[in-house]
């Protein structure tokens, strides 16, 4: 899971949204909260929050990136496999967002070896998961146009545009229109 921040003081209500849904959706309650220092996490509005709520909070020796566990490897790894994505496609680094949604999806849909391989998904949700609606990040894609977008009856009942992935809350496809001139 991941949630983007604009600006660093996002990042209290970003985790409270993280922390009511595992609470909601999975019957999870937070224990502790391990963080780098970086100084989102350092304010003192963060640090009471996670004490309201009976988390504990550990901070990590400053420059000690082997301290984050499998966060930090992680998130090279999504970067690389989101940087690489948007190269094969030929996109730009504008549409990083897009990709990383992609590789995580992926990788919640994959089997790792300390979950004995099993999927995260299956870990979480104890059931296996349908892989059938992935496609190929990037990959052009002819989309129907309803009766109501298209201009008259002689337009196009489709329309080219790039797959970029599935959109969270939504069933169905994300797909980014390639205009013309």
């Amino acid at each position: 899971m991941v949630f983007y921040l604009k600006k660093k003081s996002d990042m209290i209500d970003r985790a409270w949204l993280f922390i009511v849904y595992a609470k909601n959706q999975h019957n999870a309650l937070i224990g502790t909260w391990r963080f780098d220092g970086g100084t989102e996490f350092l304010n003192d509005a963060f640090k009471n929050m996670l004490c309201d709520n009976g988390i504990l909070s550990e901070t990590s020796v400053p420059y000690m990136h082997q301290q984050n566990g499998r966060a930090e490897p992680l998130n090279c790894t999504i970067m690389d496999k989101a940087q690489s994505m948007c190269f094969c496609a030929c996109l730009t680094d504008t549409m990083w967002e897009f990709s990383w949604d992609h590789v995580i999806h992926i990788y919640n849909h994959t089997p790792i070896s300390h979950l004995k391989w099993r999927t995260p998904f299956e870990a979480l949700r104890n059931e296996k998961p349908d892989v059938s609606h992935l496609r190929i990040f990037g990959c052009g894609a002819y989309v129907f146009l309803p009766e109501d977008v298209r201009a008259n009856k002689l337009s196009p009942k489709s329309e080219t545009m790039i797959y970029f992935g599935q959109p969270a809350g939504y069933k169905g496809y994300c797909f980014y229109r390639i205009t013309n001139g």
